[in-house]
């Protein structure tokens, strides 16, 4: 997750004027080679595991894209006594929201053991 943003100073305060968050995600899964070879009930329990596999990762994947979401919307309301200061706050803010997401993650995984 990237974000970038712009502010100026207006009534009194430094204010955003645009914010850019930009997330990419890919999700890598084994791809089984000579499947057509395998006996099918074992080629049954492997469609099931990536069915469930791809569900798992998707998840992860949607509480990633609401992070994305929440550091936006964040931003675009932060503000700053300063514009000197503007950075450090917003980074920090973000920064704050994303270790959020992170432990949502941690905690998906421990609660579905991965």
């Amino acid at each position: 997750m990237r974000w970038s943003y712009r502010y100026a100073p207006a009534g009194g305060v430094c204010r955003m004027q645009s914010v850019e968050v930009r997330l990419q995600s890919e999700t890598t899964v084994p791809r089984w080679e000579d499947r057509e070879r395998a006996d099918s009930a074992v080629v049954d329990w492997w469609d099931g595991y990536i069915g469930r596999l791809r569900s798992h990762e998707n998840q992860h994947r949607a509480i990633a894209y609401e992070g994305a979401r929440e550091v936006h919307r964040q931003l675009k309301r932060a503000t700053s006594p300063t514009c000197g200061t503007m950075p450090a706050r917003a980074d920090d803010l973000a920064r704050r929201i994303l270790e959020r997401y992170q432990a949502r993650n941690e905690a998906y995984d421990e609660a579905t053991q991965h």
